[in-house]
């Protein structure tokens, strides 16, 4: 199942110009980068969940994901600005994102998807 989202005009630019380096046989492309963010640009669809499941072969980039949440998400605290700043797989917690808040610095933590931290 895929999650709708809705995007701004500000948000929509900054993730064309995304697509042109994960997408669009940029720097960057590989073919699930290029569906991933083409589905948010086209269809209001976040497909991370599809994309990323356990039966494909082929992963959305943790790199292409950072800079497309950067994009998407806001601090909750704040609602300013976050920084992408790295990834974790772990066994028992799953994947781990780390994200920083440009305004605030409130730390933000994302679990396999869902927030489940914020802390000075």
């Amino acid at each position: 199942m895929n999650n709708k989202i809705t995007i701004n005009e500000t948000q929509y630019k900054a993730l064309h110009k995304l697509w042109f380096v994960f997408g669009n046989n940029g720097k960057k492309h590989s073919h699930v980068n290029h569906r991933y963010i083409q589905n948010i640009l086209e269809q209001g669809e976040d497909t991370e969940a599809f994309y990323n499941a356990k039966h494909t072969k082929e992963k959305i980039s943790d790199e292409c994901l950072g800079m497309v949440k950067e994009i998407i998400f806001k601090c909750p605290s704040c609602e300013g600005d976050i920084k992408y700043q790295h990834t974790h797989n772990t066994d028992w917690y799953g994947k781990l994102e780390y994200f920083d808040c440009v305004n605030c610095k409130d730390h933000l933590v994302i679990q396999n998807g869902n927030e489940i931290n914020i802390s000075a």
